[in-house]
């Protein structure tokens, strides 16, 4: 078994170059033993770990703990794709700055002035260390492997190219996340760098509360470098919807680093955004132009409305009143729900800003608005079955 495993791990270049991907071992299936304990990620050659280590999980293990998809009781999570995946610190609340990362040797350095696709899946280990939830979950790139010496505090000084679209705090615990965006290489860089680049100073946190340690630990699996012209990826607005008056709803794409401008009737009205919210009051068709490194594409989306109006969406046993509007330091919502819901603030480009769960109760809040810009907001409250209750547009006017 161990030279079958062998004699794949020799072929898998072969395999993925046919798939274009230039990301050896990309889920982390092929290993030279099982892991049997923590900072074992060399395990899944060629991968490694820096400055710090990090972790290699698969279903041969020995040791529960590190074991797919039963975690020692700590968690219980399948890999995104077969039977492993890694896990390692984006941030600690004890010890300062503290991160660990991944990288590994791509097939072929990446070609200058050549954009490329990239893609990884993400998901937060609550009961194993996810005390902490944080955004700038990111990947990089460097032309030399990267050590110790490059950090400051723990932190790599190397900049974030590709991060989940709006860079939200990641709190899933059950589904995998996928991040994914464009990147117009330099020209030379040979490895990808996956972790926190961020410090603490500059990375949001979310207590969750849950867990056996203080920190934000993520498992890590399915990464993708592929060469766009290698693939087809052509414009695409989303399809077509309809929605109540007053409701929102998203078009367009979730992928960082993508140009896209938008139009209706001919006029332009967002441009650089790959995907943002609406809130039309008829219905609207939207043009999406995208430009793909030079590469021009056009797609559409018609929005219906639904003149129903927000009565006849929300429950009769629901009320929701968030006002002022526009708002200047805090936005304050009252409500009557009859089940446990989430208000969500939108902002222009469709990156959630920030979330806030509602107790199934008569209760009322405010939220501050002190890091919020000026502009125009989205607010939508959505049910637990993710269904929308009521939305609306406000505006920021300090």
């Amino acid at each position: 078994m161990k030279f079958t495993l062998f004699i794949l791990f020799l072929l898998l270049p072969f395999f993925l170059f046919a798939q274009q991907n230039l990301v050896p071992n990309p889920s982390f299936e092929y290993y030279s033993s099982c892991p049997t304990g923590s900072g074992q990620l060399p395990l899944a050659s060629p991968w490694t770990a820096t400055p710090n280590d990090a972790e290699y999980y698969n279903s041969c293990a020995s040791n529960l703990i590190f074991s797919v998809p039963n975690q020692g009781g700590y968690n219980f999570q399948y890999a995104h794709s077969g039977n492993a995946f890694i896990g390692m610190n984006f941030y600690d609340g004890i010890d300062n700055n503290y991160r660990e990362y991944a990288q590994v040797i791509m097939l072929s350095p990446l070609q200058s002035n050549h954009c490329y696709y990239v893609e990884f899946y993400v998901n937060l280990a609550g009961g194993w260390g996810g005390k902490y939830a944080v955004n700038n979950i990111a990947c990089s790139f460097s032309n030399n492997a990267v050590t110790s010496q490059g950090t400051s505090n723990n932190v790599l000084n190397l900049t974030p190219y590709v991060y989940k679209y709006g860079n939200p705090i990641i709190k899933d615990t059950l589904n995998w996340t996928k991040i994914s965006g464009i990147y117009n290489a330099l020209g030379g860089e040979q490895y990808i760098v996956i972790g926190n680049f961020k410090n603490d100073s500059n990375t949001d946190t979310l207590y969750t509360g849950v867990g056996y340690y203080a920190n934000a630990y993520y498992y890590i699996d399915d990464v993708s470098v592929i060469p766009i012209d290698s693939i087809s990826m052509s414009a695409h607005a989303g399809h077509n919807t309809s929605i109540v008056l007053g409701d929102s709803v998203f078009i367009g794409q979730e992928i960082t680093n993508l140009n896209c401008n938008w139009y209706v009737s001919g006029n332009l009205i967002a441009s650089n955004v790959p995907g943002f919210y609406v809130n039309p009051t008829t219905t609207t068709t939207y043009m999406v132009e995208q430009n793909l490194c030079g590469a021009i594409t056009y797609d559409t989306i018609t929005v219906q409305v639904n003149l129903a109006g927000i009565s006849g969406h929300e429950k009769a046993n629901n009320y929701v009143q968030v006002f002022p509007n526009p708002a200047t330091n805090y936005l304050t919502i009252n409500w009557t729900l009859a089940d446990k819901s989430v208000f969500e603030i939108i902002d222009i480009t469709g990156a959630k800003r920030q979330s806030l769960a509602l107790e199934s109760s008569s209760s009322s809040t405010s939220i501050s608005l002190s890091k919020f810009d000026n502009g125009l907001y989205y607010y939508i409250i959505r049910d637990k079955n993710g269904n929308n209750i009521k939305s609306d547009k406000f505006i920021i006017q300090k």
